[in-house]
């Protein structure tokens, strides 16, 4: 990786002087022809081309570093053989430890909340296949005892 990024840093520096060679030759050519000296501007116009070519050539280069450099940092972040295997060890024991599997207990939450709601409405079922409209009707729960008529504590004397 270090190899990778010191051939980059080299290449960005001469991709960067190429660009100010390439408009340099640019600029040589629009002057050759202002004094009308076709052969000379003809000639910039060569070494600009040739130029424009390199740094495409070096560009792709660039472009090649990029992908290395993704591959390698892919690389390093996948488990190799012995981290592998350890972490796979670790599941193991976790497992035979008798230690509640995080599958397992999704499903076991899933299982107790359908029992729930089944004997919620079973109860439910049950209220009110007991109760009549009628017997409802006659029935009256009261907590105030002063709605039930009783008497004062001062006429109790």
């Amino acid at each position: 990786m270090a190899y990778l990024v010191q051939c980059e840093k080299k290449d960005l520096e001469v991709a960067e002087k190429l660009e100010e060679d390439i408009a340099l030759w640019k600029k040589r050519v629009g002057l050759a022809r202002e004094r009308g000296e076709d052969e000379l501007a003809e000639q910039a116009r060569e070494r600009a081309l040739a130029l424009i070519a390199e740094r495409r050539a070096l560009q792709t280069r660039l472009d090649m570093i990029a992908n290395e450099k993704d591959i390698l940092r892919r690389e390093s972040r996948r488990p190799h053989g012995r981290e592998l295997e350890y972490a796979e060890e670790l599941l193991r024991r976790w497992q035979e430890s008798g230690l509640v599997d995080p599958e397992k207990a999704a499903l076991d939450e899933e299982f107790d909340k359908l029992d729930s709601e089944q004997a919620l409405a079973e109860l439910h079922e049950e209220i009110v296949g007991t109760l009549d409209d009628d017997s409802l009707a006659n029935e009256v729960v009261l907590s105030d005892p002063d709605a039930l008529g009783s008497p004062e504590p001062d006429d109790l004397r």
